[in-house]
């Protein structure tokens, strides 16, 4: 009898350590990973086995709350990943950190570029207002009960039963009086027009009787607006939520929550650096593009040089008229271009109706610039799939043309051990047919290796004037021995252009 009572009590005790364990993990046995990010409290949830890209979905407040959809992505390869900024409500302040937490976990842990947002309750006031900031970055945002007003909660000024301790640290976060509180714009149902115009779906799970955050003063209130900017909102319904005045309830569809956020994901997987986007930087788009454009009509071009703004930056200089004089020249190197920029140009028109003897490609470098600059950089694999992705571009539209793909010109420390490394993926691009590589870096180089400050300007990245006469005389014999196309003619296939 005294065994079966012992045995009973080690097998009570085994019980309550598992519960204890199940309540302290709601993940169950995927790992879990604690770490610091700029200052704060963070972790990531792993996957057995990652999926292709490495997806994940950024709870934005109560982690733990309803952890069965996140059970499900977890089984399908996804990340899950949070970072602790909880009574910040959103703020300036927060979102500084989530930019941080952001490019860390797209940079050091190698996730996946657009990230699929969770928000719960106050966590819509962190999600909206972020994905605003950067919606190129978010593949679609799934919210329960989510606060869409701050006046509603932690305010209180409609039917909600508020929270006045939340409310006054809303004036404390954001650095704000009540009365600024009361008039503010920048609410969730504010800032809903960036991430219409980048459409990404939405999916809200509500309570009707909920008087904690009430619907019609969040949900339904976004909803309305969203629509009408032209984006796509679902949401489902909870007739009675039945603890916490209505906040709190079951889940009533996990799964549908999960395809949801898989559906989306998928669309949205392919890398950015193979994407065709337009060039943010409205100084050169769309007039440069159209200028090009116009240059190109009606003309003999026999050589085109694409690239970024050091190619761009050659037009500007003393020598350019010289290097290539007697050549038909087409420059379509833009500012600020990444290798998406350059396969929107060329799909966008860039290489219609002309047939160029030679084409010359050196891209990359933008994919490398410091985070803290608000960039969000590449890896080298990445970078060289969109190399990749050119080449094809460009053999599909012009397929007699020779090209000769650069290696990525040296810069400053720290960015230039990345551009060595890409600089070892380009030279497989070549066939030595019809796709040619060359590296003419060392010419930028000085007797220690380092970039040659005399031929930079003060970035380290951008050529001066010597760096540009340094370039053409290490291009002049290129040219000269590219400049017979007698290879046999191939029928160039009709290529449709699409409209700008």
């Amino acid at each position: 009898m005294r065994k079966t009572f012992t045995l009973f009590i080690i097998l009570l005790s085994l019980f309550a350590n598992l519960n204890a364990k199940s309540k302290k993990n709601p993940w169950q046995d995927y790992k879990r990973i604690d770490l610091k990010v700029d200052g704060r409290d963070a972790f990531i949830i792993q996957p057995k086995e990652s999926a292709p890209h490495k997806p994940w979905v950024w709870r934005a407040r109560f982690p733990t709350y309803h952890p069965e959809v996140d059970l499900i992505l977890l089984s399908k390869g996804f990340h899950v990943a949070y970072i602790n900024t909880d009574d910040m409500l959103g703020s300036s302040s927060a979102l500084k950190h989530w930019d941080a937490f952001y490019n860390h976990m797209t940079t050091e842990k190698g996730l996946a570029k657009k990230v699929s947002l969770e928000a719960v309750s106050r966590g819509g006031l962190f999600a909206y207002r972020w994905a605003a900031q950067n919606p190129e970055k978010v593949a679609s945002i799934y919210a329960e009960v989510p606060v869409c007003d701050f006046k509603s909660w932690p305010g209180g000024k409609g039917k909600g039963v508020g929270n006045s301790k939340a409310w006054q640290n809303v004036s404390k976060q954001y650095q704000i009086t009540e009365e600024q509180a009361l008039q503010y714009k920048q609410n969730p149902i504010d800032v809903l027009a960036p991430i219409a115009k980048e459409k990404i779906p939405l999916l809200h799970l509500i309570s009707l009787n909920d008087q904690v955050v009430p619907s019609e003063e969040n949900t339904f209130i976004l909803a309305e607006r969203y629509k009408k900017l032209g984006g796509s909102i679902e949401i489902i319904e909870v007739k009675n939520g039945p603890r916490a005045k209505g906040h709190h309830f079951d889940h009533p569809d996990p799964q549908r929550v999960a395809d949801f956020i898989l559906r989306n994901t998928n669309k949205a997987s392919q890398l950015s650096t193979i994407s065709p986007i337009p060039s943010k930087l409205k100084k050169f788009m769309p007039k440069r593009h159209n200028a090009k454009l116009a240059e190109a009509k009606n003309r003999q071009i026999d050589l085109v040089m694409i690239g970024d703004s050091i190619t761009h930056n050659w037009e500007s200089e003393k020598n350019y008229e010289q290097t290539f004089s007697g050549l038909n020249m087409l420059n379509l190197g833009f500012a600020g271009d990444r290798t998406q920029n350059v396969l929107w140009r060329i799909q966008h028109g860039a290489l219609d109706n002309i047939e160029p003897k030679l084409v010359t490609l050196m891209i990359g470098t933008n994919h490398m610039h410091n985070p803290k600059k608000g960039y969000s950089p590449d890896s080298n694999e990445d970078i060289f799939t969109g190399i990749q992705e050119i080449i094809k571009e460009i053999r599909t539209r012009l397929p007699n043309s020779k090209i000769i793909v650069f290696s990525v010109f040296p810069r400053r420390a720290p960015e230039n051990e990345r551009v060595k490394a890409l600089n070892q993926l380009i030279p497989q691009i070549a066939d030595n047919e019809m796709i040619f590589h060359r590296d003419i870096s060392k010419i930028f180089l000085d007797s220690k290796g380092s970039i040659n400050k005399t031929l930079y300007s003060r970035d380290g990245l951008h050529l001066n004037s010597k760096g540009y006469d340094g370039w053409a005389k290490a291009l002049k014999p290129i040219l000269t021995e590219f400049s017979d196309n007698s290879q046999p003619k191939i029928q160039r296939p009709k290529v449709k252009k699409l409209a700008i």
